[in-house]
């Protein structure tokens, strides 16, 4: 079963950003997780973490998806890079030469030679943290979401890796999930502690990248054997069963969500009737614009506005829509038919 347009993908990566932004509400004003209603309950997980989750286990099947139907690894490799960057690039200096100043920081001591070595050289693609922002809050960061977006584009990476050396063949596609189990055991158990050491500005942090290299294998995994798994409504709910159980204890949480909740996500996109957000997103895909815009925008209020939870989840989805629309339509689809105009071209050349 492919990914074509007859899905629900778009509708739930827009209920997922904005599942982030209504999760960190909460955590952003009151610097604790405790708050926040699906910690609450389990106390493990955050709805923020849940999505970001999703967001990787999608993004290891439509990137697989992507790297299949692509012509040439170059194909592959622009359209990636223009899907992610041109979005990036302008929220970083939104961020940086706007949002700072808002959020008492100043440009008096902005150095451009820092911000390009940040923007440029830090592939952790974190804006620039050095200003003294928004005192007061307990999370005085320019934009917290952004950390994520280094880890997504290795991935893109790894299924370039796997898929020039044919490793995405029927004959070899067994390694994938047992690469994606092996990763999920470690990140449960904990094997490799979270510590930060010399240059993981740069390179990252270990922990995270096992996190997230197995949410995404996971991903892959579903799509090289969509032939083999049949997306029916008892298995779905037998699915929401099994996670509610996994979500109970802080070792099975996380990879009872990447299979149990991987499997809900690909059954929700492919068997239940188009979402309505499915209407929208089918043209307008604005859930990365939202993921990010919505921090700096949530701080924004939080410092400015109110310190309650449900005003600024409603301001700021307000604002935050508003934004992620204009993203869409003035940056990333431009990008995005940009790289598709190129690829007919080349293919008209190679016809000729």
């Amino acid at each position: 079963m492919d990914a074509t347009r007859n899905n629900n993908f778009g509708a739930l990566r827009l209920i997922f950003a904005s599942l982030v932004l209504y999760s960190h509400t909460p955590q952003m004003i009151h610097g604790s997780r405790k708050y926040e209603i699906l910690y609450y309950i389990f106390g493990n997980l955050t709805l923020a973490e849940i999505a970001v989750d999703a967001f990787f286990i999608i993004s290891g099947y439509l990137i697989t998806q992507s790297f299949e139907n692509s012509s040439s690894v170059w194909s592959y490799s622009k359209k990636r890079v223009l899907r992610i960057f041109p979005g990036y690039l302008v929220v970083f200096w939104i961020c940086v030469l706007i949002v700072a100043p808002l959020a008492g920081a100043g440009l008096s001591g902005f150095n451009v030679s820092t911000a390009l070595t940040g923007l440029l050289a830090n592939i952790r693609l974190m804006p620039p943290n050095g200003f003294a922002v928004f005192p007061g809050l307990p999370f005085p960061s320019l934009n917290g979401s952004l950390w994520t977006i280094a880890y997504e584009f290795r991935c893109y990476i790894i299924v370039l890796i796997a898929g020039s050396s044919g490793l995405l063949s029927e004959r070899y596609k067994i390694v994938f999930p047992l690469v994606a189990a092996f990763l999920l055991s470690i990140n449960a158990l904990e094997i490799i502690p979270k510590i930060e050491f010399p240059g993981s500005s740069i390179i990252g942090y270990p922990r995270d990248d096992v996190r997230f290299f197995g949410l995404f294998v996971c991903g892959m995994t579903f799509y090289l054997y969509r032939a083999r798994i049949y997306y029916r409504h008892w298995t779905a709910s037998l699915s929401a069963a099994c996670l509610l159980v996994g979500m109970t204890n802080r070792i099975t949480a996380e990879a009872s969500f990447a299979i149990f909740g991987g499997y809900m996500i690909f059954w929700a996109a492919f068997r239940v009737k188009a979402l309505l957000p499915s209407v929208f997103t089918a043209s307008f895909d604005i859930s990365y614009g939202v993921y990010l815009y919505a921090w700096p925008v949530q701080s924004i209020i939080i410092y400015y506005v109110s310190r309650d939870s449900f005003v600024v989840s409603l301001i700021s989805s307000a604002i935050v829509a508003v934004i992620a629309f204009a993203s869409w339509f003035v940056i990333e689809r431009p990008a995005l038919d940009f790289a598709r105009r190129q690829t007919q071209s080349r293919r008209a050349q190679s016809a000729e």
